[in-house]
């Protein structure tokens, strides 16, 4: 590339731009007239051997991050939500790695200012990868968001996902990402929220409870308990995940459910199970009844 004209710029510090690498392409021109020879902005111009006056970036950064607030995959495929970053913006920008914090490839530019949500495709199936956004307005880039993983689902793939580059946005954890990752690390702990062992000591406490209540050694309103004890491992599973998993999903492997329908499955267990344990119990009631009668009758045929 440096043979067509291209130059590598370690730092865009200078250029008041963030401090990051970049690839430079001078264009050169007259001002007032002048020929381009002799313009002092002309690197070959034996008066100016530094090679002309850096531009300035007069654009406004955008004031805030955007934040990750969901993450699904699908085979070789990773879809982002994000909620938009505070004004200025003009588009976003994905970074992603296979490390914490080091994000090795990235695509300058996913969507406008409205944008909330973008799907990466060709990604390698059972490797973990880790993304962040940013939001930019012209030539400012904004703060990084949170860090969210997944790992998608997929065989191996060549290449690099449409759009994507190595070294954009940064090889590197600069100073930047690691003080967001601090900040908003509770909505990178719920990109798969903890869950099945939840439902399972919901399942073991309903069972233990309806069999001493079943053994007459409880005598307590069953539905009314259990119903308190499906609200218990609700509160729980808030708990355990932090009280933000409504933004992350439970992995089922065949089908990811959203985190926030948590209660749904709660509360087909508590119906389930008490459901099954009232079945049970009527049919032992309706199979001794018939017997009681039989003994009836045959007693009095008896008497006779």
């Amino acid at each position: 590339m440096q043979k067509q004209g291209w130059v590598y710029i370690p730092s865009g510090a200078a250029w008041g731009l963030s401090d990051e690498p970049y690839m430079a392409y001078n264009i050169y021109g007259s001002c007032g007239g002048g020929s381009t020879p002799n313009n002092p902005n002309n690197p070959n111009n034996p008066n100016n051997p530094g090679g002309g006056t850096p531009p300035v970036c007069t654009d406004t950064a955008p004031s805030g991050a955007p934040t990750i607030t969901s993450i699904y995959y699908g085979q070789n495929s990773v879809t982002l939500t994000w909620t938009k970053a505070q004004d200025p913006v003009s588009y976003y920008l994905i970074a992603y790695g296979t490390q914490p914090g080091v994000y090795q490839w990235g695509n300058p530019n996913v969507g406008g200012p409205n944008t909330t949500s973008y799907t990466i495709n060709g990604l390698a199936g059972g490797t973990t990868y880790y993304f962040v956004v940013r939001a930019g307005n012209g030539c400012k880039p904004g703060p990084y968001s949170n860090e969210i993983s997944t790992t998608p689902s997929g065989g191996s793939t060549n290449g690099l996902p449409q759009g994507f580059a190595a070294g954009v946005l940064g090889a590197k954890t600069d100073v930047d990402s690691i003080n967001t990752q601090k900040q908003t690390i509770v909505a990178a702990i719920c990109g798969r929220c903890i869950w099945w062992p939840v439902l399972l000591a919901e399942i073991a406490v309903l069972l233990i409870f309806y069999i001493l209540l079943r053994k007459r050694i409880l005598k307590v309103n069953k539905l009314v308990v259990g119903f308190g004890i499906a609200i218990l491992a609700y509160i729980v599973f808030l708990v355990v995940n932090q009280g933000k998993c409504p933004l992350g999903v439970m992995d089922l492997k065949i089908v990811q459910i959203p985190c926030r329908y948590f209660w749904i499955l709660d509360g087909v267990v508590y119906i389930l199970i008490s459901f099954l344990t009232r079945t049970r119990k009527q049919s032992a009631k309706e199979d001794v009844k018939p017997v009681k009668n039989t003994f009836k009758k045959s007693s009095k045929k008896n008497k006779k």
